[in-house]
């Protein structure tokens, strides 16, 4: 499984870096609110691309529908005045398939938002921890987002308010109307256990659908 030759060694290093630059990309254009190149990050070609945004379920279709539907019903305005969304990404483990064709990747994403409430057009101000899972795959030499989840850690959308008082309820549904719901999502409460959701990926050959983010 693991590359054995000085190219396939070398090809598995460009390989790592590619998907962080993915990941770096996604961040910087998201603080951008840079939407059309941010769509252009997930797979053109491949059936079944997801976004999941943690609570709320996920959109699933081909290229850059579900990523598309999935931004367009979070920023219902559609206006980009107002809005500041940083997501760094950190402490990454990446796996590269021992065929070279899918890889597997978690992140912890640091958040802090501000955008206009919906009903008032007042700024608002809002933070996030979230949990990365992604699985990318090689579309004509080139690294793509294909399944996209966001896991849901800690979520204040009250950044005066005591914050532990804030995840005793669930999210608040944004009315988006999606395609499947939540999968092993765990994000904070004050009497549950945090698991090991997502895992970690571990070496693999091949890409196995039942191991999907």
């Amino acid at each position: 499984m693991a590359p054995k030759s000085i190219e396939q060694r070398l090809q598995r290093v460009q390989d790592f870096q590619d998907i962080q630059n993915i990941m770096g990309r996604y961040a910087y254009l998201t603080m951008a609110a840079d939407e059309e190149r941010r769509y252009t990050l997930f797979a053109e070609k491949a059936k079944g691309v997801r976004v999941y945004f943690g609570e709320q379920g996920y959109f699933e279709g081909v290229g850059q529908d579900p990523p598309k539907r999935a931004w367009v019903g979070m920023f219902q305005d559609g206006s980009p005045a107002g809005r500041m969304s940083i997501h760094a990404p950190i402490c990454p483990v990446i796996e590269v398939a021992g065929d070279g064709k899918t890889a597997r990747g978690v992140w912890i994403g640091l958040g802090l938002l501000a955008m206009k409430d919906r009903k008032t057009g007042e700024p608002s101000g809002a933070w996030e921890w979230d949990k990365y899972g992604v699985d990318f795959i090689k579309e004509d030499g080139v690294w793509k987002i294909w399944h996209f989840h966001i896991y849901r850690l800690l979520h204040g959308w009250d950044v005066d308010a005591k914050w532990v008082e804030q995840f005793k309820k669930p999210e608040p549904n944004l009315g988006m109307k999606m395609d499947g719901p939540a999968i092993d999502d765990n994000p904070y409460r004050p009497d549950t256990v945090q698991r090991l959701a997502p895992k970690p990926p571990e070496p693999f050959e091949t890409f196995d659908p039942k191991q999907m983010y």
